[in-house]
């Protein structure tokens, strides 16, 4: 069952499957894609394997226990486009075992051979908390003359959960203007950083940190030019 608010409208949920007999891996396989039934506030896929690696007139239930351990159904299901902003899912069969996920991939080794039996499984979703990184610029003056200096300040805000690392901020002056200084929260430096990109750290969740940039309009600007200036 899967939540209909958590999944996208291009989800797609594939499936194969394969067989072991004695360990090795069989030549026969099916694979395609489950139909999502919507049932009440869920989406339910279903797969009912038709392969058979067994001898023929074998059955789950007239197998000896040796037997299922000697033929085993192999069951990879992967999820495409599943990615929804604060959630991480898990897959969890209702009927397998020694289930193996690998990112979006879920692999299931189940004993016996099967067909013509429902594989019931269950993906679940749980919040995880992310960052959400907001960022607003202001500017001390929108009006200048030649030789004076503006100060834009940008304030980076993190509304999210969790902790953004390794944040930086790209801020190429505009070409009337020559850099002074810049500053994050209070400190200051007159080096430049290299392409524009300002190393912020980490904003903690909740938190936010104020970055200044102090540039001087240059002399051989014409009144009437227009000075723009992008974060």
């Amino acid at each position: 069952n899967l939540p209909e608010k958590l999944i996208p409208g291009n989800f797609t949920l594939s499936y194969e499957v394969t067989y072991l007999v004695d360990g090795v891996t069989q030549s026969e396989r099916e694979s395609g894609t489950v139909p999502l039934i919507k049932n009440g506030a869920n989406y339910t896929g279903t797969i009912t394997p038709t392969i058979w690696a067994a001898p023929s007139g074998s059955t789950w239930d007239n197998m000896t226990w040796s037997e299922r351990q000697k033929y085993k159904t192999v069951i990879k299901l992967t999820e495409s486009n599943a990615q929804v902003d604060g959630y991480t899912h898990v897959f969890s069969p209702v009927y397998a075992a020694d289930a193996v996920v690998s990112g979006s991939t879920a692999t299931f080794t189940i004993d016996g051979a099967i067909i013509g039996k429902k594989l019931l499984l269950k993906n679940t979703y749980t919040a995880i908390p992310v960052p959400k990184l907001s960022v607003t610029k202001t500017v001390d003056s929108t009006e200048v003359n030649a030789g004076d200096t503006v100060e834009y300040t940008i304030r980076v805000e993190n509304k999210g959960e969790a902790d953004a690392e390794n944040v930086t901020v790209t801020d190429i002056l505009d070409s009337n203007l020559t850099f002074e200084s810049w500053s994050l929260n209070g400190a200051e430096s007159t080096e430049q950083p290299a392409g524009g990109v300002y190393s912020v750290g980490t904003v903690s969740a909740g938190a936010a940190v104020v970055l200044t940039i102090k540039a001087t309009v240059k002399d051989d600007v014409d009144a009437g030019t227009e000075i723009s200036n992008t974060a």
